[in-house]
């Protein structure tokens, strides 16, 4: 809402309110916002202001225009680390950019050998399963299954939902330091159910990334396996060899 009576410049209202627009997914990168002249009726507000808004927008990367056809929300890879332990989310709010995530099941599951041996518990023992779409700028670019031990975590399964960090809960509801993770990663293409979940082509190429994260115990706190478009991630690895510095990127599409 842009409101002429508070001290904050009308441009400035503006271009916040757009922002907000492009973090709720109102307007979806790619896609078109409304025109000059539609934004000027809607706030009561002159051309030049929101020309002023549109321009400082376009001048931080979130909108760029197109001649003859517009304005448009900018479509930009997310940069990410590799030899990072944080999640997306994180990685996200600080670059500036506020994901949604949304659940698309959460449950008590038996896990099977793998998950059962990685998670280190005992066989009968119940897992919390949790598997996420994450939307940035309202595109899916991410399908999440996580996994966490019932036992270890009493109560966490009601703790978690859309708006909470599962990090954030671990750390200040358990008392759990996170030290580091393992990764593999690999290339896959997407199927008929990735397609539907993350809005993709048949046979686009993914990130599939099985993560585990252990505590400052060296104790496994949860393990994950990812389904990452390779059209909206950038991975990078910095590595360390003698005193110089090298950062490599990784592209699914090369």
């Amino acid at each position: 809402m842009v409101l002429p009576d508070i001290p904050k410049p009308l441009y400035e209202q503006l271009e916040n309110e757009i922002r907000n627009h492009i973090i709720s997914g109102d307007y979806s990168y790619g896609k078109k916002i409304p025109s000059e002249k539609t934004l000027m009726e809607k706030f009561g507000i002159s051309r030049v202001t929101v020309r002023k808004a549109i321009d400082n927008l376009c001048k931080d990367g979130l909108l760029e225009k197109k001649q003859g056809k517009g304005t448009f929300v900018k479509s930009v890879k997310i940069k990410d680390r590799l030899d990072s332990i944080h999640g997306f989310t994180d990685s996200l709010n600080k670059n500036g950019r506020w994901p949604r995530k949304i659940i698309i099941e959460k449950s008590y599951k038996s896990p099977d050998e793998r998950i059962r041996r990685e998670l280190k518990i005992d066989a009968d023992e119940l897992i919390i399963y949790l598997k996420r779409v994450l939307l940035d700028g309202g595109s899916p670019y991410m399908i999440d299954e996580s996994f966490y031990s019932a036992k270890k975590f009493p109560g966490l399964f009601d703790k978690i939902n859309n708006k909470s960090s599962t990090y954030k809960l671990l750390e200040q509801d358990y008392q759990t330091c996170l030290a580091k993770s393992y990764k593999e990663i690999s290339i896959v293409v997407a199927d008929k159910l990735v397609q539907e979940e993350l809005n993709c082509s048949i046979d686009e190429p993914l990130f599939y990334i099985h993560k585990i994260v252990y505590d400052v115990d060296d104790n496994p706190v949860q393990v994950s396996n990812m389904k990452v478009l390779g059209t909206r991630v950038t991975y990078s690895i910095e590595s360390i060899e003698g005193s110089s510095y090298m950062n490599h990127t990784v592209d699914p599409q090369s």
